[in-house]
């Protein structure tokens, strides 16, 4: 009776282990995921109104301003922004430059090239060219949220395409 004991035991922790090499092995197409997330930081960029800019983000979500506290939740980015795009001649755009999912798919990562433009005391247009760091987190519903947003001013560019 011992015997059969050990024998379910040793059983269980065999079966086990091969649950965990098959759940390690479910893997996405990474090289696909990560066009996607391109795909999706591009659309994020040329959003039609506030509310679906903000979308992008959820309640977990981290805005990094440089030089800045961080920020945290949708509605709290949302206080921020309203700030920043009342500069005169506020204006941002990036382009994705190189994207990175996880072989899981849960999470991915997206390098960005931005440009910031807004005017100064005199009413003159100052360029800022930026680089950026956007953290994404795959939703229940399939959907990308950015959870980190983080970028600072690069003088080495001089446009944001490649």
């Amino acid at each position: 009776m011992k015997n059969i004991f050990y024998l379910m035991i040793v059983s269980f922790f065999i079966n086990a282990c091969n649950d965990q090499k098959i759940v390690e092995q479910q893997t996405v197409n990474q090289e696909e995921e990560s066009k996607k997330l391109m795909k999706v930081s591009r659309q994020w960029a040329n959003s039609a109104s506030p509310g679906e800019f903000l979308s992008y983000w959820n309640n977990e979500s981290l805005f990094m301003e440089p030089g800045k506290s961080i920020v945290k939740g949708q509605a709290n980015i949302a206080k921020v922004l309203e700030v920043i795009t009342a500069i005169p001649g506020f204006g941002i755009t990036w382009e994705p430059q190189e994207a990175f999912v996880s072989a899981s798919g849960d999470l991915g990562y997206v390098i960005s090239k931005i440009l910031v433009t807004y005017n100064d005391e005199n009413n003159e247009q100052i360029k800022l060219f930026e680089k950026g760091v956007e953290i994404w987190k795959r939703q229940a519903d399939g959907s990308w949220k950015n959870v980190v947003d983080i970028w600072n001013v690069d003088p080495s560019l001089t446009s944001i395409h490649k």
